[in-house]
């Protein structure tokens, strides 16, 4: 099973249904990866499904389904004191968010790629971070 690093905004795109990724997010999370995340991807998908059901995408019953399924898609969630030096140091070379490094930071640590849909992102670190479509 492969490993691989996944943004919060691949896993936001699938919870809500946005039409232009809709298929190959449904082909991705079909396959057998080991998708694992930064601790604060948690915290960035309670924010994505209260700002949904703020705005009246969806009520709140559904926003707790949506939740319990984002936490069936992540099979490791790595704690963010094991990411953070790397990730300053990522952020100071290339004037990118923190927030957003401490996703290339783990995807260094564990040898692999980043799913983003961050064009920032995909080319600060186009090493790592890439489109999950060219991933399938």
């Amino acid at each position: 099973m492969a490993t691989v690093v996944i943004d919060t905004n691949v896993i936001a795109y699938h919870l809500l249904g946005i039409e232009e990724h809709r298929e190959h997010l449904s082909k991705l999370f079909r396959k057998n990866h080991n998708f694992i995340a930064p601790a604060n991807t948690q915290a960035e998908i309670v924010n994505v499904l209260w700002l949904a059901i703020r705005n009246e995408a969806f009520d709140l019953e559904e926003g707790l389904q949506k939740l319990e399924a984002a936490n069936c898609l992540i099979n490791r969630i790595v704690p963010i004191s094991n990411l953070w030096r790397t990730a300053l140091l990522l952020s100071t070379n290339t004037d990118h968010s923190p927030y957003d490094t401490l996703f290339v930071a783990l995807a260094e640590m564990e040898d692999t790629k980043l799913l983003t849909y961050d064009q920032q992102l995909q080319n600060h670190f186009s090493d790592r971070a890439i489109i999950p479509a060219s991933y399938i």
